[in-house]
């Protein structure tokens, strides 16, 4: 390009900058604003914030730690052993609604000394740290760590049911995964998300209480355990990674 052709492009470029700039708005305080609280993170994948805007977070190769509001220090409170393969690792985080309480707090992981399982597990914190001994199992399924789509998106609900997003355990193919021929089906999510008695490539719905078990809320998609798993809110999801509730109507989205 001559350096003729180049000055040209150059003002029609400032230009354009400066019409599309007189159009920005004015900061107003009123508005969210993106600020900076932890420079440097391994993998982070879910966080929490809790009412004195103390910052929960979880970092996939296992850590679980917190940003104190003022000073901005970040403290590593515990780390998870998990296996981390592909997607597999610590995926999920969740805070008791009685939190402050309570101080438990929930954790969705591949486990170090399991490979090929995702397990859903209670623990609290002690003196301030995750107390490992304390965890309390609540679920656990099958799944093939060294395939893609894991899910792990944790969500607490208003009426303190935890929601679960779990991935359809399948490659990431353009294709419709489904695959119907003899032998292994290495592309077939029939197996998993369209199969209701896996807990593969679904939203679980499940109550936990204080006996360390978990109840079946209304509304879940299977009543008779001989046609699905009752823990099953919404099946045939591909990789379901976050769930959020509408605090005005209560819908799950």
């Amino acid at each position: 390009m001559s350096k003729q052709r180049q000055s040209v492009w150059f003002l029609i470029s400032c230009a354009l900058y400066c019409c599309f700039d007189s159009f920005a708005d004015d900061y107003d305080p009123s508005r969210f604003e993106k600020e900076i609280i932890v420079p440097v993170c391994i993998d982070p994948v879910q966080c929490e914030i809790t009412a004195d805007g103390r910052v929960y977070f979880i970092e996939r190769a296992g850590a679980l730690k917190t940003v104190e509001p003022v000073s901005k220090k970040v403290t590593t409170l515990g780390t998870v052993p998990v296996e981390m393969t592909w997607e597999v690792g610590l995926l999920g985080l969740a805070l008791d609604r009685d939190f402050a309480r309570s101080q438990y707090l929930f954790l969705f992981f591949s486990p170090k000394d399991q490979t090929n399982t995702m397990r859903l597990a209670r623990f609290g914190l002690k003196d301030g740290l995750l107390d490992l001994s304390s965890e309390k199992v609540l679920l656990e399924y099958t799944n093939d760590w060294t395939r893609t789509h894991q899910g792990g998106g944790l969500f607490m609900a208003a009426n303190g049911d935890l929601l679960l997003g779990t991935g359809d355990n399948m490659y990431p193919i353009p294709e419709l995964p489904v695959d119907e021929r003899a032998g292994p089906g290495h592309m077939d999510s029939q197996a998993t998300s369209a199969n209701s008695m896996s807990l593969r490539g679904k939203i679980l719905c499940i109550h936990p209480t204080v006996d360390e078990k978990y109840t079946i809320p209304e509304g879940n998609l299977f009543s008779d355990r001989k046609v699905g798993r009752p823990e099953i809110f919404a099946m045939s999801v591909r990789n379901g990674f976050r769930q959020y509730e509408d605090p005005k109507t209560g819908y799950m989205y």
